[in-house]
Parts: C-alpha cells; structure tokens; sequence
C-alpha cells in the first residue's frame, strides 16, 4: 500500500476540502486520475471511500495478458 497525502490549510480550508473531495468523487475528477495513475499491466479504480472522513482508496487489479 501506498498513501498521498494532500491538505488544505489557512482560510477557507474546510470548504476547499470539501469541493476537491467532492469534484474527485463526483465531479470526473476520478476519471482521470484513473487513466493517469494506471499502467500497462494495471487498471485503477475508485474502490471505496468515505463521505464523512473524505478519505478514498484506489484499487489496483492486473490487466488481462
């Protein structure tokens, strides 16, 4: 497993937050990071992630040969 950490700080940082949680989640956001972050023998997804926490957890599975 491996973490990227980002964080919002100074003012306005809760809302900030909440609109980049929410335009990975919701707003397409995903979709490309998905396409950038997998590879040739690797297919990410969104696999699970928590509306409360804003926390995600891309999964990646092997790409068929």
């Amino acid at each position: 497993m491996a973490d990227v950490t980002v964080s919002f700080t100074g003012e306005g940082a809760e809302e900030a937050a909440q609109k980049f949680y929410t335009w990975i989640v919701d707003g397409g956001l995903s979709d490309g990071i998905l396409d950038e972050c997998s590879g040739d023998s690797y297919e990410l997804d969104l696999g699970e992630w928590d509306n409360v926490a804003k926390t995600m957890t891309f999964t990646g599975t092997a790409r068929d040969a």
